[in-house]
């Protein structure tokens, strides 16, 4: 946990896309208290689908978890929901853009890159989270002790 919340801040990141972090919510929300979240939501059979491509099978009941804790956090205060096939639209990156860089919204900027599009190496990324897979798994458990010993974290 601590090399997660340290990349923030003076580790140099400012914000991350991560859906395994919905595990996390309330411990980024206690050490970084001023964080800003939002979802984007997809269809959890769209998501098995474009997983499935990969390879990747979550384990039962796992998207489910996922999709019952962004329930969640989407009831905090300031948390903004998009649906995945929103995301091309002006209105919805406008918000998007202010909400999380806290700054007026670059009509230019988004102009510039409103027609590419943006995708990550999928086996490069494979790769690396297959030899991040033990760093993970601490990770997990490292974050459901701490949400056991501490009552004011705890999924109750």
């Amino acid at each position: 946990m601590s090399d997660f919340l340290g990349a923030f801040g003076s580790g140099g990141i400012d914000g991350t896309v991560e859906s395994g972090a919905v595990l996390g919510w309330r411990v980024i929300k206690q050490f970084l208290p001023r964080v800003r979240f939002v979802t984007v939501r997809r269809p959890i059979g769209e998501v098995y689908e474009s997983l499935a491509k990969f390879g990747l099978y979550p384990t039962a009941g796992e998207l489910e978890t996922k999709d019952e804790l962004l329930d969640v956090v989407e009831t905090l205060p300031g948390t903004l929901r998009f649906d995945y096939h929103e995301l091309s639209d002006g209105e919805v990156a406008k918000r998007l853009f202010t909400h999380c860089l806290q700054l007026a919204f670059d009509e230019q900027w988004w102009r510039s890159w409103e027609q590419t599009i943006v995708q990550i190496d999928m086996p490069a990324r494979l790769d690396r989270l297959r030899e991040n897979y033990p760093r993970l798994q601490a990770l997990k458990v490292e974050l459901a002790e701490l949400l056991a010993s501490s009552p004011g974290l705890g999924l109750n």
